[in-house]
């Protein structure tokens, strides 16, 4: 990890502070506070932070609550739509039956009409037994005796009368067969039509109810879900306000360096955690940002390249943050804690390398780890402090993560070479033998005044 020197840059803080003084965030009011107008305008913001919080906390609550009635209206229209798929299985299925009973119908209309047209025949074949009938009704029997010259054709005659009578007999059963079979056939035609008219009634039916439930249900959704962007609108005005306050206590907070009894306790209680001198953490914390006096004077603006921008200048620099490595961990830890990335202070770059430090402690954003990150040293200050999410510009967070990484590089120990090679490694990594040495000397110096005063 490579951290920034600003020793060099103390000629210029005076003009810094005072710039910052002047043209601050416009919630500080008006310029040249003092320190006690400025005590008393964090205290008003802390205060509405701390309302609009639990405004944020408590809409949020009603908005899971409507979430949570649409998930159980969404369950509700789930097992609606399982009905509806039944109820247009119903339909297929009574859709299939007309099919069926319109072939039944058709066969059974054929079937009539061939009953009609067999009926027909026999009561034509009727029509012509009866006409011979008539015709041997017309001759008595002494004139079909005498008509005949012998008597085998008198029985000839007397036959055909007989079988003339019994075909009549069986034409009046089979026409009595035929129209009662008529009857039956009609009388399941029209039950079969009747039942058709029925199923079809029935799939009108299945399909308005379940138009009127889609009905239903569609409106309960759509009345959730705009009271659900109500709600997420108001959040998203408290989230806005939150993050305006907290720029405003932020920039406020740069005001000024961090009182030495302040920095102190912060050093002692770190160092109670960790093992590591609390002299050491304050020379280290000298040397990174004169105590919280100099947190960094550029901004980033562009998240591609890293590039960015003076705080106090304007001037453009190419290399304020490495894009590949710290703009993504910037940008969720700036996000977390409400803040402007593009207006959040960090180190410019130097004459080689990237800028980019945050805070007091001077880390450069993936060594801090995004939020929740589980190697990042945001995480572990986090964990060691009981806090949900670690700031890297809050002095009493930035002075635990120093002494964690301290820790992790070995100045536990107290040695003086143990110390010279962490402080050595704080600010070069794996470097620290070219380019961390004169470093490590400046911060055991600090170390060694800020122990003997």
């Amino acid at each position: 990890m490579r951290m920034r020197s600003t020793m060099f840059q103390k000629s210029i803080l005076a003009g810094a502070v005072c710039a910052i003084m002047l043209f601050s965030f416009p919630l500080l009011g008006h310029a040249q506070q003092t320190q006690e107008e400025i005590e008393e305008r964090k205290e008003e913001l802390r205060n509405e932070l701390e309302n609009i919080n639990q405004q944020i906390e408590n809409q949020q609550q009603t908005l899971n609550q409507l979430r949570g009635e649409r998930q159980s209206l969404q369950r509700d229209i789930d097992i609606l739509n399982a009905e509806i798929r039944q109820a247009e299985l119903r339909i297929q299925r009574l859709t299939a039956s007309i099919g069926e009973l319109s072939k039944n119908i058709t066969s059974q209309e054929q079937t009539i009409e061939e009953l009609n047209q067999t009926l027909q025949r026999q009561k034509e074949s009727l029509a012509q037994l009866l006409r011979k009938q008539q015709e041997f009704d017309n001759v008595s029997l002494a004139e079909v005796m005498l008509s005949n010259e012998d008597l085998s054709e008198f029985f000839k005659d007397t036959a055909a009368f007989s079988s003339v009578n019994k075909s009549l007999q069986e034409s009046f059963r089979q026409i009595a067969r035929l129209k009662g079979r008529a009857r039956d056939e009609k009388a399941t035609l029209q039950s079969q039509q009747e039942e058709k008219m029925s199923v079809r009634a029935q799939v009108r039916q299945e399909r308005q109810t379940i138009e009127q439930k889609k009905g239903e249900l569609a409106e309960l959704v759509a009345i959730k879900k705009s009271r659900e962007r109500n709600y997420q609108d108001l959040i998203a005005q408290r989230k806005q306000r939150a993050r305006e306050i907290r720029s405003a206590l932020f920039q406020l907070r740069q005001a000024r360096s961090i009182p030495f009894g302040d920095a102190l306790s912060y050093a002692r209680t770190a160092g109670g955690r960790t093992g590591v001198r609390p002299a050491f953490i304050l020379g280290v914390l000298r040397q990174e940002s004169d105590i919280g006096e100099n947190v960094g004077q550029c901004y980033l603006r562009n998240t591609q390249t890293g590039a960015g921008v003076g705080k106090n200048t304007g001037r453009r620099f190419e290399n304020v943050m490495k894009p590949s490595r710290d703009v993504q961990p910037f940008l969720a830890i700036t996000e977390e804690l409400g803040l402007d990335y593009e207006n959040t202070p960090v180190s410019c770059p130097q004459s080689y390398g990237f800028g980019g430090a945050m805070g007091p402690s001077q880390f450069i954003p993936s060594t801090w780890g995004a939020p929740n990150s589980a190697s990042g040293y945001g995480t572990k200050v986090a964990n060691t402090l009981n806090v949900s999410v670690a700031n890297p510009w809050e002095p009493r967070h930035a002075f635990m993560a120093t002494a964690l990484f301290l820790r992790d590089l070995g100045a536990a120990t107290g040695s003086r070479s143990a110390e010279r090679q962490a402080a050595a490694r704080y600010f070069a990594g794996d470097n620290w033998r070219s380019r961390g040495l004169r470093y490590a000397d400046s911060v055991l110096s600090h170390a060694k005044d800020i122990q003997q005063n």
